[in-house]
């Protein structure tokens, strides 16, 4: 038989290298994991962003005080809303026909 000796000095370089190989896959898994909570941090501020921008929606038209129905479809698609920094204007689509009809100067 021929059995092949495996030095010390060599043993101990493979088992440097397989530590070494070891941390560098603990650290990338620290990284990969702050950038997870990281995202995580910001997603669940930007929802929370969205959730108060959406607490703030009137209940009526801001010009003839008709009552918007959130459940209604037609109204979601037909009323119109403007965002004004952190204001939120509701306009009907009657109001909305209203001011988007052009002046007529009497000559």
């Amino acid at each position: 038989m021929n059995v092949k000796k495996i030095n010390n000095h060599k043993k101990q370089s493979k088992i440097l290298k397989k530590k070494n190989k070891d941390k560098q896959r603990l650290n990338q898994y620290r990284q990969n994991n702050l950038s997870l909570k990281e995202t995580k941090k910001h997603a669940e501020a930007s929802l929370h962003a969205i959730q108060e921008m959406l607490n703030k929606i009137p209940s009526s038209c801001e010009q003839c005080s008709s009552n918007f129905d959130s459940t209604n479809s037609d109204h979601l698609d037909d009323w119109n809303m403007t965002f004004n920094g952190s204001k939120v204007i509701l306009t009907c689509k009657d109001c909305l026909d209203i001011s988007n009809e052009p002046e007529v100067n009497p000559c």
